[in-house]
């Protein structure tokens, strides 16, 4: 279990217990010849993860990068950071690995561990470089494989979509909103933080509403004042465009677009049709639904379903 001072980073961990202990069981492994990728709904907290795992593991050269638009260091000893990679994430990889591999052929006792945060697919009319790069990633643990790990945290659903081609390479762990209980005592912390009064019918409203995803939550409560239908009022808007530029590039109408999403939902990749995959990408792509557990499509927040349907039949 975590152990948890009020405001540290192990409060905002509680109920993510299984997902740090699969993380450090991955480092302290005797041998690893894969990269373990974090995937999941945009919000889900893998940063934070992250950012516990950097500061309790001991013993290792540590290396974090972050690809993402808005990089912001973590700050924390003895961590290697790379914040400007957004713009070239191929630059900033071959970096580290040059630097990590001279650590490793000097000193054969060396243990190194790199975290890559913020990875997506670059937009335009090259191919998705994700696979490409976490492939080289995966060899790279494979050469040293009793001392250096990689892990790679993707929001980008379409990127966890085109890792599919190098499966061989990869472990994923899905990480899903909190349980009910970490959930509503995430919400009742960040309530009393934020000097907001919520009551128990409230709490469970976020909670439910939120799907346990921490970032949405600590949004809701700290941003919205824990005003859950003003929250799902601009969840609303801000999905309505989504489906809007959906619609214009498949060249249909928004409801059909709706219908079709919903179609999708709860239905493992391989169930997929044809047919579907472009819309598929496009939903991906846009934060609509992700990749959970299984390969099976969810939607990134439960409100979207009430949404979805309304649209397309109401």
């Amino acid at each position: 279990m975590l152990e948890a001072e009020p405001g540290s980073v192990e409060e905002r961990l509680l109920g993510r217990e299984e997902e740090v202990r699969r993380i450090l069981g991955y480092i302290e492994s005797p041998r690893a010849y894969r990269v373990l990728v974090l995937a999941g709904p945009v919000g889900s907290g893998r940063t934070t993860i992250l950012r516990y795992v950097l500061s309790h593991v001991k013993g290792y050269h540590k290396f974090h990068l972050d690809a993402s638009p808005a990089a912001k260091p973590l700050g924390l000893p003895g961590v290697e950071e790379y914040l400007n990679c957004f713009a070239d994430v191929n630059g900033c990889v071959d970096r580290v690995v040059r630097e990590s591999m001279s650590i490793a052929d000097h000193r054969p006792q060396a243990k190194l561990l790199v975290t890559l945060d913020g990875l997506a697919c670059v937009r335009g009319p090259y191919e998705c470089i994700v696979p490409h790069l976490v492939r080289g990633l995966a060899r790279f643990v494979e050469a040293y494989s009793d001392r250096v790990r990689v892990i790679v945290s993707i929001d980008d659903q379409e990127a966890v979509l085109e890792l599919g081609k190098i499966a061989e390479y990869i472990d994923v762990l899905v990480v899903d909103g909190l349980n009910r209980e970490a959930a509503a005592g995430l919400a009742r912390r960040e309530a009393e933080k934020a000097g907001v009064r919520l009551d128990d019918q409230t709490i469970n409203e976020v909670v439910a509403a939120t799907g346990g995803l921490p970032y949405h939550i600590v949004t809701l409560i700290h941003e919205y004042r824990g005003d859950v239908q003003r929250w799902m009022s601009d969840v609303w808007e801000k999905l309505r465009w989504k489906l809007v530029l959906v619609a214009s590039e498949l060249g249909v109408s928004v409801k059909d677009v709706a219908k079709a999403i919903l179609d999708l939902v709860d239905k493992p990749l391989s169930a997929v049709p044809r047919q579907s995959y472009l819309l598929l990408r496009w939903a991906l792509r846009n934060n609509i639904v992700y990749l959970a557990k299984g390969t099976v499509l969810k939607l990134q927040l439960p409100v979207y379903a009430g949404i979805l349907r309304s649209i397309a039949y109401g």
